[in-house]
């Protein structure tokens, strides 16, 4: 069983748990994503559009669950290799490798996200070399997200899911507070 599926079997596994709990019947409905589109619309009085290649892609989704909370929508498009993006008068579904080129929001402090919304963040390192963490963290980012540093900033960015984009944040934390001051990157560039 590979590990999307895995996956897959967790959420649902504890989707049925908690519908369970409080009295409903668990069932995944196997919709294609134009169908599931229409439902969706209908539930948040918002247009929602599909990719034309990727409009007849089905997929198996607890409906009630899903249509109970964006989060919950988020998840199940993510392990389906989607996501939804929120503009201004419509939601987006769109394959996880576009995520990281369309208008996603950019973490700013007090907000709140999903944990598997895509966004954008840039974190400031004080004393770790932005380029010399990359090739530690890169693994720790999908091929379909984005990781970059900006030398002059010293300054690393990142496009990923908002959990993982939080994940990443502590890391580098960790990395940048255990550095000593004579081996920071600023005492290097002073030299």
């Amino acid at each position: 069983m590979n590990i999307l599926n895995r996956k897959f079997t967790f959420l649902s596994i504890m989707a049925a748990i908690l519908c369970l709990s409080c009295g409903k019947a668990f069932a995944a409905d196997f919709l294609t994503l134009e169908d599931l589109a229409a439902k969706l619309e209908k539930r948040l009085s918002k247009t929602v559009i599909v990719d034309i290649q990727h409009q007849k892609k089905e997929v198996r989704v607890n409906l009630d669950l899903v249509l109970s909370h964006y989060g919950n929508l988020l998840t199940e498009l993510y392990l389906h290799d989607f996501t939804a993006i929120i503009a201004d008068d419509y939601i987006k579904i769109v394959g996880k490798k576009h995520a990281r080129s369309s208008a996603i929001p950019v973490v700013t402090e007090g907000k709140k996200f999903y944990s598997h919304q895509f966004v954008s963040d840039v974190i400031q390192l004080n004393k770790a070399c932005a380029p010399k963490v990359l090739p530690i963290i890169r693994p720790l980012v999908p091929q379909h997200s984005h990781l970059g540093a900006y030398e002059p900033s010293n300054s690393v960015f990142i496009t990923d899911t908002y959990a993982n984009t939080l994940r990443i944040r502590q890391l580098l934390s960790k990395i940048d507070n255990n550095i000593p001051d004579d081996l920071a990157c600023s005492a290097k560039r002073e030299r």
